[in-house]
């Protein structure tokens, strides 16, 4: 057994696999794995991994899968996973050289189920780099200590090490888009203790044409990630403590990828799309035409009253959209 497990799952990412790779085997945590899923990659990743798997024969561990996604390769990760805590790297991303030795001592000092981290943004075009503070919002034990947590944490894996124990029960959902908000959040809601670390210790890397979000059909799979969540939580003992702040989360997220979904320039689309997120809410929430938190762009409150008020000044308004 091991002190802690790394799971990478890879997909074609010859190109920035190396660099990922080395900033693992280098790690100054001794006591650590590194569990490998390549998802079907059909680049040169399978001859870099079978080269650092023969240089580090008692360090790594390689899982080969068909391309099922990469819901699929966590979940494949997690089962073989023998450490007492588990984390995340993508393979696309790379780590601070003493990440996991950090996080490992945080963890035990503080008897946490959770030690979150802050990361950095790294710009392959210009080579800069840009602090992302995440961990000044956390300030309690647990999320039902501040349920706020859950409309203002990041719900990436990567920048986390988890108890293992946390994940019995929970998985990344397959073939859907936006998992990490499902299983993230399932593990936060579990979590009894959430430590955090200053220090930026994770690398995301920002590609070639900058951060931008693939927009395709799979956008509406934010429904079925959220109606499961919610489903979840309701069936845990204090859903009544977080209701209000998984109301903003809904609402929120499902008027943001609509507003999204106008780039596919398709109306029966959209406006399918648009009579989904409001069945969901209807069912889940109560009070919910209430509930907007959006902080600034005035567009987006103006699009959400008309979203809300009348489904035929909604077609109208997206056909002038789509038309401009």
């Amino acid at each position: 057994m091991k002190s802690v497990s790394v799971i990478v799952p890879v997909y074609n990412m010859e190109k920035y696999l190396n660099k990922c790779m080395d900033s693992l085997v280098n790690q100054t945590l001794e006591d650590i794995e590194i569990i490998v899923v390549n998802d079907g990659s059909s680049d040169n990743s399978q001859k870099i991994l079978d080269k650092y798997k023969e240089g580090y024969p008692n360090k790594i561990k390689v899982i080969n899968q068909e391309n099922l996604g990469i819901s699929a390769a966590r979940n494949n990760g997690i089962k073989v996973a023998t450490g007492k805590y588990l984390g995340f790297v993508d393979s696309d991303d790379f780590v601070d050289l003493n990440m996991f030795k950090h996080l490992y001592k945080k963890i035990e000092k503080t008897n946490s189920d959770i030690v979150v981290c802050n990361y950095k943004k790294y710009y392959m075009l210009n080579g800069e780099y840009s602090d992302i503070n995440v961990v000044k919002n956390i300030n309690f034990d647990n999320i039902y200590d501040d349920p706020s947590i859950i409309n203002s944490i990041d719900y990436a894996p990567w920048n986390k090490l988890y108890k293992k124990d946390l994940f019995e029960d929970i998985e990344f959902p397959l073939n859907k888009k936006y998992e990490d908000i499902n299983a993230i959040l399932k593990v936060f809601f579990k979590a009894k203790k959430i430590s955090k670390l200053g220090e930026y210790l994770y690398f995301y890397r920002i590609n070639e044409k900058g951060e931008t979000l693939t927009i395709n059909k799979k956008i509406e799979d934010i429904v079925f990630i959220l109606k499961d969540l919610v489903d979840w939580s309701k069936m845990q003992n204090r859903y009544h403590l977080i209701e209000g702040e998984m109301k903003k989360l809904c609402v929120n997220q499902t008027f943001y990828y609509l507003i999204l979904a106008y780039q596919l320039n398709d109306l029966e689309y959209i406006n399918n799309f648009r009579n989904k997120i409001i069945d969901f809410l209807n069912s889940s929430f109560k009070g919910w035409k209430k509930c907007f938190i959006y902080k600034s762009k005035l567009e987006i409150k103006f699009i959400s009253k008309i979203i809300l008020i009348n489904n035929i000044l909604f077609k109208i308004f997206i056909k002038r959209k789509i038309k401009n």
